[in-house]
């Protein structure tokens, strides 16, 4: 009975911390809107755009959030520094512009000629 209370108890163990990895890779970075009249904050990526009754004068209403490796943005918000463009491609998500996805550089790493200034050093 022993042998059974000690496997039971490292089974326990390994399931709390996978399902304690679950949540916290299943968590979202917290996004927030803009009016397109008004400047992105520094650090800030655009990840869609959409027409709303919040901003007027024919601006539409940007969802902004914090980058993190992968995340998709439109090609019309700033890349911050630390961050290349990776790809681009057709959405509706970003009103008249295209969508891209944003990367952190490693050696060998494939970036698109457009929207990237100076090229951040590899880690």
């Amino acid at each position: 009975m022993k042998f059974a209370g000690i496997w039971l108890g490292r089974l326990v163990a390994v399931l709390a911390m996978v399902a304690g990895g679950l949540v916290w890779f299943g968590a979202t970075a917290q996004a927030a809107t803009v009016c397109g009249s008004q400047p992105v904050p520094p650090g800030y990526v655009i990840t869609s755009e959409t027409l709303t009754n919040t901003c007027t004068g024919g601006y539409l209403t940007e969802t902004i959030q914090l980058p993190y490796n992968g995340i998709q943005i439109c090609d019309n918000s700033p890349i911050p520094s630390g961050y290349v463009l990776t790809s681009n491609y057709t959405t509706n998500n970003c009103g008249s512009y295209q969508g891209g996805t944003l990367n952190t550089p490693y050696s060998g790493i494939t970036i698109c000629g457009n929207g990237n200034g100076a090229i951040p050093a590899t880690t």
